[in-house]
This record gives C-alpha cells, structure tokens and sequence, in this order.
C-alpha cells in the first residue's frame, strides 16, 4: 500500500502534524514530543516529515477507560479524553 493509497482511505487516512495538532487542540511541538517520547506512534516520510494515522489521532480523544487498564507504567497523554 503506498503512502497516497493510505492518505485516500478514511481511518486510515494520514494527518499533517498540524491537522493532527489541531484535532487534539494542541501544538505540532507537542505531538513531536510524544512520538520522541514513545507516546504516540507516527509515519515518517523519506523527507523527514511526520504523518499520523486519523484513527490514531481520534483515539487519543477517547476516554481513558475506554482503553483498558492503564498501568504499564507510562502517564497517559496530558489533557486528552480525561474528565
């Protein structure tokens, strides 16, 4: 599956930093953050560039519970889905 097959096809669609960035109310310095960190999981382009998956991105606004237990020893993402 090329990157333009991925980009066409909904879930699965690929997000620019921004958009994701924008969707989760937060800055693109901040998504960088959590991939370096491990957080969240990204795409990077043979540019460098980032992309992140929409069903990736749309998870992080679901609340926690949703996800099962939380104790692998990581905090969960700041401000995301959390009462």
């Amino acid at each position: 599956m090329t990157v333009h097959d991925m980009q066409q096809n909904g879930a699965n669609a690929l997000l620019t930093t921004a958009a994701a960035a924008e969707i989760l109310n937060v800055v693109p310095s901040t998504l960088r953050r959590w991939v370096q960190k491990g957080q969240l999981s990204c795409i990077v382009l043979p540019s460098g560039v980032l992309r992140f998956r929409r069903a990736d991105i749309l998870a992080l606004l679901e609340p926690q519970a949703a996800h099962g237990d939380v104790s692998d020893g990581q905090e969960p993402l700041p401000g995301l889905g959390v009462p």
